[in-house]
């Protein structure tokens, strides 16, 4: 049941706390449990297991964790209880919990299958072991290096990860379904159980690797890595083993300092050893063609927070398309970094690439007796919203705050989900498609506002408000669908707002 903001903000343990402490503890309060698999469900989930299950891993007692880019197979995972490898799904085990950070490298990631490259980082709160974790190790240790910001715990930093999702990778992670993604296999919560949120987590993992793989190659091509090899020197941070590791270190440092990720200044926080002064330098490195490697990475940047967004389309669908995009970052787009970088050629087009049948086809299949599915399908029926009247609490001039109804300026008739409320669905609008009775769904967005009632504020739950009338009874139905305002995208002053629904009221009147 979802938390009342009013109520909320007035405990004593919440009223004396800034604005965005209260939001952040309101939002984490309100982590949403639902492990319930229906029996089909199960068999499906049973079914992605079993394709890629080897033997060894899964004993009870001790620890156990889960390596996820796509699960990574036959990975070393190494902590201070020793190591281990991952079996065919990215499992490890240790015979008991291990403290403090969890490296994993190597192996091959089993939906693409493609070889790891690199490093991830995880800790023993999480389950998982994944780009995000490793992100937020590296926005940590980004704290510990720069005075001028707070240093952040691991806790800290991925609740920093999480409610800053969206100006971080323009998609929304939603801090309610954190255990999802940090204590599960998110591709096969996206798979088995039709979990969106499991799609949100593979379009941000996806994210981080691009830029840490392309950014990481990229970094032997540089002007300084070229005049080394000139004088027989080499950097030890751009060898093939280290260099996705400063690419993260990079990353976190550009991110803690900027606030979100700019491809074009990424490279600017690269740390490396100089042979040639033999100084630490910290000022970043130069390319002849930086531009190159910044394009290609809003390109992907935004190729992912598209499909992020796409909650019309099956997981099916959307999974096939996004470890698509996953596999064609870490070949073609890979191949192409350094000859890019150094002026000597040109990235390929990551929409073609990641569509082509080369990529599509070297996917392993992920659903029973189903192939992938490359082109779009719609998941199921959308519930829809019809006549929605919009409410959400302000302050009035005194001061006290109450429930409001707002006047926003474009107001659709009708506004559709995909899914439940357990998933935290985005709400959609619709618009006729060329061919008759098609619709085409595109998530709704809505003017920002803290006060005014013209728009949509990010500090509270928002409210739709329904009532219909039965023709027949005269009984009265009225329906509050409670939303959690999220940074859908960027405006020219202040962000777009969307709505991810998070729990739905019906109450009914009988006539008198």
């Amino acid at each position: 049941m979802i938390l009342d903001w009013r109520k909320f903000v007035l405990r004593s343990d919440i009223k004396s706390l800034p604005l965005e402490e209260q939001r952040r503890k309101f939002l984490s309060e309100q982590l949403y449990h639902d492990n319930l698999l229906s029996e089909q469900k199960q068999r499906q989930y049973e079914f992605y297991m079993s394709q890629m299950q080897t033997k060894g891993g899964n004993g009870t007692g001790g620890f156990s964790g889960q390596g996820i880019d796509g699960p990574i197979a036959g990975a070393t995972v190494t902590s201070n209880v020793g190591t281990t490898t991952t079996n065919a799904i990215g499992v490890f085990k240790f015979s008991k919990k291990p403290s403090g950070p969890i490296t994993l490298t190597g192996g091959t990631d089993s939906i693409t299958g493609v070889a790891f490259e690199g490093e991830l980082i995880g800790y023993p709160e999480y389950k998982t072991i994944s780009p995000i974790t490793t992100f937020a190790h590296y926005l940590k240790e980004a704290s510990v290096e720069d005075s001028k910001v707070p240093t952040l715990t691991i806790d800290e930093a991925i609740t920093k990860t999480f409610v800053s999702s969206s100006d971080y990778f323009g998609i929304d992670l939603p801090i309610e379904n954190k255990d999802v993604i940090l204590q599960k296999d998110y591709v096969g919560e996206a798979i088995a159980n039709n979990n969106k949120i499991g799609i949100s987590a593979q379009a941000v993992s996806t994210q981080i690797e691009a830029i840490a793989e392309t950014v990481g190659v990229a970094l032997d091509g540089s002007v300084i890595a070229t005049k080394s090899r000139d004088k027989g020197d080499t950097i030890p941070q751009f060898s093939s083993r280290n260099r996705k590791r400063t690419a993260y270190a990079a990353l976190g440092r550009q991110v803690s300092k900027g606030g979100r990720i700019d491809p074009g200044t990424i490279t600017r926080e690269v740390v490396f050893f100089n042979p040639l002064n033999g100084r630490i330098e910290t000022g970043g490195v130069e390319f002849e063609n930086a531009s190159a490697l910044g394009n290609q990475i809003t390109a992907t940047i935004r190729e992912l927070s598209e499909l992020a967004k796409q909650e019309q389309y099956t997981n099916n669908y959307l999974t096939t398309r996004i470890q698509a995009v996953n596999r064609a970052q870490k070949t073609v787009i890979k191949d192409e970094t350094r000859s890019a970088v150094e002026n000597k050629g040109s990235f390929s087009n990551i929409n073609t690439v990641s569509t082509s049948r080369a990529v599509e086809d070297a996917l392993k299949q992920i659903e029973k007796d189903k192939a992938n599915e490359t082109t779009p399908v719609l998941d199921g029926i959308p519930q829809t919203i019809t006549n929605p009247a919009f409410w959400q609490a302000r302050k009035d001039k005194s001061g006290k705050e109450q429930t409001v109804e707002l006047s926003l300026k474009v107001i659709e008739k009708s506004y559709y989900y995909f899914g439940t409320e357990k998933d935290l669905p985005i709400l959609m609008k619709g618009t006729p498609g060329k061919e008759p009775g098609v619709i085409n769904y595109t998530p709704s967005e809505f003017p920002y506002a803290t006060t005014e009632l013209s728009g949509i504020s990010l500090d509270a739950p928002c409210e739709i408000r329904t009532r219909s009338v039965d023709e027949k009874t005269e009984i009265i139905t009225n329906t509050v669908y409670t939303f959690r305002p999220f940074v859908s995208s960027k405006g020219e002053r202040a962000p777009n707002v969307g709505l991810r629904l998070s729990s739905i009221s019906i109450t009914q009147e009988k006539p008198r």
